[in-house]
């Protein structure tokens, strides 16, 4: 894949994070290619068996994130949450993981509402796949400091 035009040559590949939440493992890969959150079953809450290319929405204390089944065969099944997948503005090495850093904490940090109309969006968030989007956008905002 060196030779493709998504491949940032400044990264490698590395994991950052992984960590037992909810009895199954959370944590972030780097690649020359993608920034992705990645679940792995550890008997826990979170997992559900699903087939390659099945989504599920799984509840995090930054609220609903979709995730993305897959079966690889070195790896056996996995699912992940894409978090960027151009990495080519990440200028090296450092930078992709610190911000993996960053999404790890923005994920395990719950949000906190003040305004109990904002909690009905919550809600409606978890409740609506569509209304996902709106939590996911608010997901990198926090990521990138602007919410």
């Amino acid at each position: 894949m060196s030779d493709m035009p998504f491949v940032n040559p400044a990264l490698e590949v590395e994991t950052v994070g992984f960590l037992r939440h909810e009895g199954d493992w959370l944590g972030v890969i780097i690649t020359p290619w993608f920034l992705n959150l990645f679940l792995l079953c550890g008997g826990g809450m979170l997992w559900r068996d699903l087939a390659a290319g099945q989504r599920q929405l799984v509840q995090l204390p930054c609220g609903a994130m979709q995730f993305i089944a897959d079966d690889d065969p070195d790896l056996g099944l996995y699912q992940y949450c894409p978090l960027i997948a151009a990495v080519g503005t990440l200028p090296n090495q450092s930078s992709a993981r610190q911000t993996a850093v960053d999404a790890m904490q923005a994920v395990l940090t719950p949000v906190v509402v003040a305004d109990p109309a904002q909690s009905e969006i919550t809600q409606k968030t978890q409740d609506d796949p569509a209304a996902s989007a709106a939590s996911r956008r608010g997901f990198f905002r926090r990521l990138g400091g602007t919410g």
